[in-house]
């Protein structure tokens, strides 16, 4: 089981860029407490067993644009090219919170590009995106998955999803999936593990 796995702590080597979705959605209370606040505990166990197996860590977040400043929906919180074990990318981590709407395929392109941009064929790359909502934003799917497409020709980056909830678009996660090579884990809440071991069989398959 993927909770085994973790438990002998036998991930793979690999570059893994986290995408994760900090809109309004993620602020519902489910068991844990808000299913940003129990995605993060999970995400945060999975970042430090990746760091233990020498892997190299990105964050980013996105919801829509937050103050006037904002330029993208998206921030580059934990670059690859930093280099990081885990310890930044857990400490930006403890300290998101839920706001916004969810501006998912732009968000998705851009952090794409940028996995793409840094992959190293020495390992596995992947970019797994963290969403509980459904695309409000301007950019077309067709246009993101082709471009994704497009992308994954210049670097075989995985790009997989973990899609937490009800009001996921999973046909559309689905097709963004596999337009980076990828497949999309659903889980219908963020309770007990669901989340930990659907970034786990992402993480080792």
């Amino acid at each position: 089981a993927a909770s085994d796995v973790y438990k002998r702590q036998e991930l793979p080597r690999q570059q893994v860029t986290f995408l994760l979705d900090t809109s309004g959605s993620m602020a519902v209370d489910e068991e844990r407490g808000s299913r940003l606040s129990a995605v993060v505990a999970d995400l945060s166990e999975v970042v430090t067993a990746l760091g233990r197996a020498d892997g190299t860590i990105g964050l980013w977040n996105y919801s829509s644009q937050l103050s006037p400043s904002a330029r993208t929906p998206y921030r580059d919180n934990v670059d690859l090219t930093a280099g990081d074990r885990g310890d930044a990318v857990n400490a930006v981590l403890a300290q998101l919170t839920a706001g916004g709407a969810t501006r998912t395929y732009e968000s998705v392109l851009a952090a794409y590009d940028a996995a793409v941009r840094a992959a190293d064929p020495a390992v596995p790359n992947r970019l797994v995106l963290i969403t509980d909502g459904t695309d409000d934003g301007a950019l077309p799917l067709d246009d993101a998955r082709a471009r994704i497409a497009a992308l994954r020709g210049t670097a075989p980056v995985d790009l997989s999803i973990v899609a937490v909830g009800d009001d996921v678009d999973v046909p559309a996660l689905r097709a963004l999936a596999e337009a980076g090579g990828g497949r999309v884990e659903q889980t219908p809440s963020s309770n007990g593990t669901a989340v930990r071991d659907a970034l786990l069989r992402l993480l080792t398959a």
